[in-house]
């Protein structure tokens, strides 16, 4: 009975082994998957912060253009022969024309 006490007790401690060394297996696998997943995250942010410095670069460019915009509108109220330089002749002699047939 001795040496059945010492069999039985050699054979569970070599599947406790085997059972601690699958749950290392596993969690090493388990660590592989979770760095692997991290990387992805980390490239998938570079790759969205520098989608967001593009937009915010054409919203100041945007901005720049609408305050130029602006300014020059200003200015037109102001001073209405400064829209006379972007018209062409041909323009100018059917404005002329239509406020003339209008009258």
């Amino acid at each position: 009975m001795g040496s059945l006490g010492v069999d039985s007790h050699v054979g569970c401690c070599g599947e406790m082994e085997e059972m601690k060394l699958d749950e290392i297996y596993w969690l090493k696998r388990e660590k592989e998957v979770l760095m692997e997943k991290i990387e992805k995250v980390k490239k998938d942010e570079e790759e969205t912060r520098a989608y967001i410095e593009a937009l915010e670069k054409r919203i100041e460019g945007t901005e720049m253009w609408q305050k130029e915009m602006m300014g020059f509108l200003a200015k037109a109220i102001h001073d209405p022969s400064l829209l006379m330089e972007f018209v062409d002749d041909e323009e100018t002699e059917r404005i002329d024309e239509d406020i003339v047939g209008n009258k």
